[in-house]
């Protein structure tokens, strides 16, 4: 069963990682990770969403510090506090717009990556 963070995001989406389940690392969130999440979708992921018209996928949510350290994240990474997404919007076309939107909505980092096709924000 699925834990709904928000109408179109999931727990289990954020905790999903192909890294934790190659090298069996749990990469469960803590309590305050998980409201850290819900601050994030109802803030940032579900606006973006909603204004793009078009699904968005996570590439990167929560991250243990042992998956954090495994994939080579920044020490003191906002993903170990589940406030930051690594995201791509479902058409590839639409990452520019999904930019622009997000740079118009709270967020305390946003990186575009274009040429790996995704966006880090973090709130």
């Amino acid at each position: 069963m699925k834990t709904n963070l928000s109408e179109h995001f999931t727990l289990e989406e954020f905790q999903s990682s192909y890294m934790s389940a190659r090298y069996g690392l749990k990469n469960q969130a803590p309590r305050f990770a998980i409201d850290n999440m819900k601050a994030l979708c109802s803030k940032v992921l579900e606006p973006a969403r909603a204004a793009l018209k078009y699904p968005i996928y996570l590439n990167s949510g929560y991250r243990s510090q042992n998956l954090n350290t495994l994939v080579g994240g920044v020490d003191n990474s906002l993903h170990c506090y589940g406030r930051a997404a690594d995201i791509r919007p479902s058409r590839p076309e639409l990452l520019d717009d999904l930019f622009e939107i997000l740079s118009k909505l709270p967020h305390t980092e946003l990186i575009l990556y274009k040429e790996k096709q995704f966006i880090h924000v973090a709130l």
